[in-house]
Formats: C-alpha cells, structure tokens, sequence
C-alpha cells in the first residue's frame, strides 16, 4: 500500500510543453534553394537564407521578403515551429508587413515549407 502511493505521487507530474527560443534553430541556418513548377507549367525558382536573427525570402517574379523578430521552438524529429514578423523590403510596395508563424520540417538534408522541397546552397 505504501509503496504503490509513493509510486502515485512520483508519475503526477505534467509534461513539459515546449518552450519559444529567440532567433532561429542551428539546424536550418544557411542559404537554401528551391525550384517549383509555377501554376502554368513554367520552372521557377526560390531562394531562402537563414540566419540567426533574421531570414530573407525571394521567390521569381516577387519582391524580396524580410523576416524578423524571429522565435521557435522544437517540434521534435527535425520539426520547428517559427514565429515572425514579415514584410517586404522595399518600401514602394506600401507594405507594412504582418506576424505569421511558419512550420519547418528538416529531413534528408532538405528543408519543407510547403508544398516543395529547399535544398541546402550553403553557409550564408
């Protein structure tokens, strides 16, 4: 009896949730490429660099888009969650920009955003 209320109180204890870590993972830090098939059938491209405090977005045809206040936090298995704040560069656009929260996923030395995959250019 006493053993089995020792043992009770001992595995009451929560799980820890995850906790938000300013910057960005070492993990996907670099530069990255990516090349899609645009809606019409046309190759385009993509490049992402990640630092640590910042990443910057170019897709073709679009303007250059900066990312900042950056914090994550691990989702396990090569998985990060990012929160940002991101608008576009250059100023004539009006933009003011906008907070998102972004899901990495970092597997086989590619990284997935979204429907294609980034392949590592290198160290920025």
């Amino acid at each position: 009896m006493l053993v089995t209320s020792i043992l009770g109180i001992g595995s009451a204890t929560p799980a820890q949730a995850a906790t938000w870590h300013k910057g960005t993972p070492k993990a996907i830090r670099g530069s990255w490429v990516c090349h899609k098939s645009i809606s019409s059938g046309t190759p385009g491209w993509g490049q992402r660099k990640i630092y640590a405090n910042k990443m910057t977005n170019q897709d073709q045809h679009m303007p250059k888009v900066l990312f900042t206040h950056l914090k994550y936090k691990s989702l396990g298995h090569g998985k990060y969650k990012i929160h940002c704040f991101s608008r576009i560069i250059k100023k004539s656009y009006g933009d003011k920009g906008g907070y998102m929260t972004l899901t990495f996923v970092k597997n086989n030395g590619k990284l997935k955003t979204g429907n294609w995959p980034w392949y590592h250019h290198g160290t920025v």
